[in-house]
């Protein structure tokens, strides 16, 4: 499948990026893939999500909040006193 229709929108599809993969997606709209890259690689502090109704945006806020999370704890388990040996 090389496309995916919304109500009339066509959006290009392609293999998924493992975050996508990891999630159950066969394949992601190239726009979730893009943003994918942006969450992990990217170097811009802002990135724009524009799709249809049923594009698929949902699936990359879920990673989005997944690896601000991520960030998060290991910043949290780097500052207690159990990860730095203090007592």
């Amino acid at each position: 499948m090389s496309e995916f229709e919304v109500a009339g929108a066509s959006l290009a599809t392609e293999p998924p990026e493992p975050a996508l993969e990891d999630r159950g997606f066969e394949y992601a709209r190239a726009f979730q893939n893009r943003v994918i890259e942006w969450i992990h690689d990217g170097t811009d502090p802002v990135s724009v999500v524009r799709a249809p109704t049923g594009g698929g945006k949902t699936a990359t806020f879920y990673e989005l909040i997944d690896s601000r999370d991520d960030a998060s704890r290991l910043s949290h388990e780097r500052a207690s006193p159990a990860a730095t040996g203090a007592v």
